[in-house]
């Protein structure tokens, strides 16, 4: 394919791994702007490591045209419960010390938000955050993410339906996702393409964010 070809979207590939981590950093939530680098370590490598085939990239030509760029992604996993135990016994270990993905130390001085990320990328139950019952009916969750100027020009809702078609095939019955509560246009978003805001009281780990589901198979 030509490098000056219109943007399109395509399964991931290894050499994608490095401009996922980057976008997961530009695209955090204003509040974790100290604490970037470690943003992926709950958000990214997860499903890097884990479930790669289940994400999908928005392929687009570079500033200069003579290359490809991501510029945005879709993160999914099929059943979320499954992924929590795999989470626990293959992912965390990697973030020890003389693990391949060591947690990095403490460089800035938000002291309580960097303890909050470094237990939360090592607490598997974080991801566990809906009630059992909405958890059997939309056991896979996403997310998504698009850096400017690509942001707002219909690649998030074809990102979505990429997945969809694909979970769809697997027999996957329905997805959820959170989003900031101060985020009301992620909130809009995902009510204008079909997800509905769940009402029911999530975990602990879930305060703090909108949740939002969606069948996608009967």
């Amino acid at each position: 394919m030509a490098d000056d070809a219109p943007p399109f979207i395509r399964a991931y590939r290894p050499e994608d791994y490095d401009s996922i981590v980057r976008i997961c950093e530009l695209t955090a939530h204003h509040s974790l702007s100290d604490v970037l680098d470690l943003v992926p370590y709950l958000y990214a490598h997860p499903y890097l490591r884990l479930e790669p085939e289940h994400i999908w990239v928005l392929d687009v030509p570079s500033k200069d045209n003579i290359s490809r760029d991501v510029a945005g992604y879709i993160l999914a996993v099929a059943d979320t419960q499954i992924f929590a135990i795999r989470y626990e016994w293959e992912y965390i270990p990697l973030l020890e010390p003389d693990g391949e993905l060591p947690f990095p130390p403490r460089l800035s001085d938000q002291v309580f938000l960097f303890e909050d990320l470094r237990d939360g990328a090592k607490n598997a139950g974080r991801l566990l955050v809906l009630p059992k019952e909405l958890l059997e009916r939309y056991p896979a969750h996403i997310h998504v993410d698009i850096v400017e100027p690509w942001q707002g020009k219909g690649w998030g809702p074809k990102l979505i339906a990429e997945m969809e078609s694909q979970l769809v095939k697997e027999w996957v019955k329905g997805v959820h996702l959170g989003a900031a509560e101060d985020n009301a246009r992620a909130g809009n978003f995902y009510k204008r393409i079909g997800f509905e805001e769940i009402t029911e009281q999530v975990g602990r780990e879930g305060i703090g964010a909108r949740w939002f589901c969606k069948a996608i198979s009967k």
